[in-house]
Formats: C-alpha cells, sequence, structure tokens
C-alpha cells in the first residue's frame, strides 16, 4: 500500500446512507435459507469491490492534484 492509500483509509471513511443499512437489513430479515446467504454474498461482494474503487479513484485524484501542485509552483519556465 502506498502513504496516499494509508491516509485514505484512516482519514476518509467512506459510509452507507442510513436508507442503505435499513433496506438491506429489512431484506435479510425476509430473506430465508440460500436466497439469504446470496444476497449477503453479493452485499459483501459488492462493498468490497465500490471499496476498491473508492480507494483507486481517490489515489489518481491525490496524484493528479499533486502534480498539478508541483507543476505550479516547482517548475523552472525558461
Amino acid at each position: 500500500m502506498t502513504w496516499a492509500t494509508d491516509f485514505y483509509f484512516v482519514k476518509i471513511r467512506a459510509s452507507g446512507t442510513c436508507s442503505d443499512k435499513q433496506y438491506g437489513e429489512k431484506l435479510t430479515e425476509r430473506l430465508q435459507g440460500e436466497d439469504k446467504d446470496l444476497f449477503l454474498d453479493f452485499c459483501n461482494a459488492y462493498g468490497g469491490f465500490m471499496g476498491d474503487a473508492e480507494v483507486d479513484s481517490f489515489v489518481i485524484g491525490f496524484r493528479l492534484d499533486a502534480k498539478m501542485i508541483f507543476d505550479t509552483f516547482c517548475r523552472d519556465d525558461k
């Protein structure tokens, strides 16, 4: 992991909205057996995928911003 990724995990935590949690809880209460297991597996996979996508987006944006700042203040135009 890079320090930018570490910064993301320490400082910025993504969380679902309350309505998302409420719908998920209602659905898991109503599902039983294999359907419930499949839904929970889907939720876990989706959460992992979205977490990875958010980290990638943060790192890419951080690098672009750092490059822009470096080009603005540290570049020697002759």
